[in-house]
This record gives C-alpha cells, sequence and structure tokens, in this order.
C-alpha cells in the first residue's frame, strides 16, 4: 500500500512535459554529436531555442549562462570527436549542466545561491578547459567574452544597481582572462591542472567584486581569499602532469 501511494505522488508531482523536453533536447545533442552534419547541429539548436523560451520568466536571469552552454556544446561536440575525453565532458555537459539550469529556473533547488555558485563555476572550468585544449588567440578571446558575460550576469543575480560599474568589472576581468590565458599556455602543464588555475583566479576575483559591490569587502576577506587561492594552485602544480 506504501508503495503505491508513494507511486501515485511521484506521479502527480513529476512534471512529464519537462521531463520529455530534457530528454529531446539531449538525445538531439547526442545524436548530433555522434552523426555530425550541419543539419543536426542546425535542428539542435533551434530545439535549445525552443526549450528556453518554453520555461517561464526567471529564464531570463540566465540568458548568458544558457548562451554559452549551447556555445560550449556545440564547440565540444564539433572539435572532441574520437576521443574518450571529448565524449566525457560532452556527455556531463549535456546532462548535469542542463540538470542544474532546470533546477534553478524551476526552483527545485533550496539552497539557490549554492547552485548558482556550481553552475557559473562549471561553466567557467569547461569554458577556460577548451581554450587551452585548442590554444589559439579565437578560442582564449571566446574564453574571455564568456567569462565577461557569466560575471555579468553573477553580478546581476545579485541585484547591486551600478549596472555600469558592473558591466566596466565584467569587461576587465574578461580582459585580464584573456591575456591569463595566453600567459599560462607557454607553462609545461595539462590544460585541466592550467583550467583549474585560471578557473580559481577567474572565481576568486569574481567573489571579491561581490563583497566590493555588497560592501562586505575587508582585509580579512581579501587574505583569506589570496591564501586559498595560492593552496589550491599549489595542489594543482604539484599534482599537475609537467611534461617537457
Amino acid at each position: 500500500m506504501k508503495v503505491k501511494n508513494l507511486l501515485s505522488h511521484f506521479q502527480k508531482t513529476v512534471e512529464w512535459s519537462l521531463v520529455a523536453k530534457c530528454a529531446c533536447l539531449v538525445f538531439l545533442a547526442l545524436y548530433a554529436f555522434v552523426h555530425g552534419g550541419v543539419f543536426s547541429w542546425f535542428i539542435w539548436f533551434f530545439a535549445s531555442l525552443w526549450f528556453f523560451y518554453s520555461e517561464n520568466a526567471e529564464r531570463r536571469s540566465f540568458t548568458y549562462s544558457y548562451g554559452v552552454y549551447v556555445a560550449l556544446l556545440f564547440l565540444y561536440g564539433t572539435n572532441t570527436k574520437d576521443s574518450v575525453f571529448g565524449d566525457i565532458i560532452f556527455f556531463f555537459l549535456i546532462s548535469f549542466l542542463l540538470l542544474l539550469w532546470v533546477g534553478l529556473v524551476r526552483f527545485v533547488f533550496k539552497e539557490k545561491e549554492l547552485m548558482v555558485d556550481m553552475y557559473h563555476s562549471v561553466l567557467v572550468f569547461f569554458t577556460l578547459l577548451f581554450s587551452l585544449m585548442f590554444g589559439t588567440f579565437t578560442s582564449a578571446f571566446f574564453a574571455g567574452l564568456c567569462i565577461g558575460m557569466l560575471t555579468y550576469e553573477y553580478l546581476t543575480i545579485h541585484k547591486f544597481s551600478w549596472k555600469p560599474r558592473m558591466m566596466l568589472a565584467s569587461i576587465a576581468l574578461g580582459l585580464l582572462t584573456y591575456e591569463m590565458l595566453l600567459i599560462v599556455q607557454i607553462l609545461p602543464l595539462h590544460v585541466i591542472a592550467l583550467a583549474g588555475v585560471v578557473s580559481l583566479f577567474t572565481l576568486v576575483v569574481r567573489n571579491l567584486y561581490v563583497a566590493h559591490f555588497s560592501g562586505t569587502l575587508s582585509q580579512h576577506f581579501l587574505f583569506q581569499n589570496i591564501v586559498i587561492f595560492i593552496t589550491l594552485c599549489v595542489v594543482l602544480f604539484a599534482t599537475g602532469k609537467w611534461v617537457i
């Protein structure tokens, strides 16, 4: 009897139309990834737009991050063929990040700020990882642009009222990330460790922005973030694979 009541409650609470839309989007992305072709990716792109605009008004808070998500899926899907590492990345992006985005838009998660941090942090890492895997000026510029957009969205979510200053700060971080990517490429360290180091730097600066705009920036907070950044960088450099 308890099992029957549980199944009945499950059927009532689950929004099957949303499950069907997510499954359709994942299937189209995997099909385009496996078979390739301009037409397949064209269909998936319009499906992703339909999926975005079929959600409620809360989606507008995550417009930039969803755009970065779509761009990363396309770039990884078209540039990491015949690679187990690329397959794992693509499957992770299409499933985990879609789950996070839907949960944020539908208010599924209780700890929304924590989930926003996780969602943006994962996007930042894989954006930087793509830039370092394909180390060109174009990929570095793409990463800097994405970091600027994600930073502006993150500050907007916190509802600060200084939009011009937020935009200038976001552009500055994007340009700084672009220059940093060009510099770190000369280090004989694995791309995952390099992406981790640059991600840490980006996220620390972003947190300092939030503290500054909220009026909570202090010497203790600044020192704490610097210590965390240096400690994690030492760990990444110590465990990363150096190549000659």
